[in-house]
């Protein structure tokens, strides 16, 4: 699909000119054979286009925000789902949402601090592997508008950070834990066919819905077609699509 981006990016210059003085030469084989291990992943990957890696790169200085539903566990988001049980995953889907009301969401601030320290671009995490949508949409209930905040957060930081000047970037992404919960399937990412969109027609057409109304023409990021929107990238996790 045209515009499709899946993002890995190793700037080698950048990074054995910062180790090859102060590392080992154990420690630097092992820095290539992960980034060996990383190429050998991009090779399988073709719809990247070279202009836009390359305005990506140029741009240099950023801010990725990952939020989700469930920052009131203090714990890393979405992944607590893996694994759970059915009681744990009920309550994830049924009573966090109930938590979810920031007080300190102040997107506009964020932006002015973000330009005054020189970023061009920010990437927020507008759906994280839990299925939770940071944005109003009709593919789910289980979204930021059926919480107590009622904001469109997407849209508020997307506009907030275009009116500075600053690219905008969705990171989405096209496992869902919820989807697969509601569909009896297994929760977890690259360990079952049912993971993959591919290979899981359901979630494929749940996603695409999804992807469109994240981006829909009530946000100034409105396509996920890089040239007809130059300033703006989408994110998804490397192995979703492949």
């Amino acid at each position: 699909m045209e515009g499709k981006f899946k993002f890995i990016f190793f700037n080698l210059e950048y990074i054995f000119g910062r180790f090859k003085r102060s590392t080992s030469f154990s420690y630097m084989k092992k820095i290539f054979l992960f980034l060996l291990l990383g190429f050998t992943a991009i090779g399988q990957q073709t719809a990247n286009k070279p202009e836009r890696v390359n305005w990506f790169q140029d741009l240099g200085f950023g801010m990725f925000i990952h939020w989700n539903v469930d920052v009131s566990l203090g714990a890393v988001i979405s992944h607590s789902m893996a694994g759970a049980s059915d009681e744990y995953v009920n309550k994830y889907i049924k009573e966090l949402p109930s938590y979810f009301n920031p007080e300190q969401f102040k997107p506009k601030d964020w932006a002015k601090l973000a330009k005054l320290a020189g970023m061009k671009y920010v990437v927020f995490t507008a759906k994280h592997h839990a299925g939770f949508a940071m944005f109003n949409t009709k593919t789910t209930t289980f979204n930021v508008m059926n919480t107590p905040f009622k904001r469109d957060v997407t849209k508020e930081i997307v506009e907030a950070f275009r009116a500075e000047g600053i690219a905008v970037g969705l990171y989405f992404s096209p496992d869902d834990f919820y989807y697969l919960h509601t569909h009896k399937q297994p929760i977890g990412r690259a360990q079952d066919p049912a993971h993959y969109p591919k290979t899981n027609p359901g979630l494929m057409e749940y996603d695409k819905a999804q992807r469109s109304s994240s981006c829909d023409k009530s946000r100034p990021v409105n396509s996920l077609k890089i040239q007809r929107a130059p300033s703006h990238l989408l994110w998804l996790p490397n192995h979703a699509l492949m």
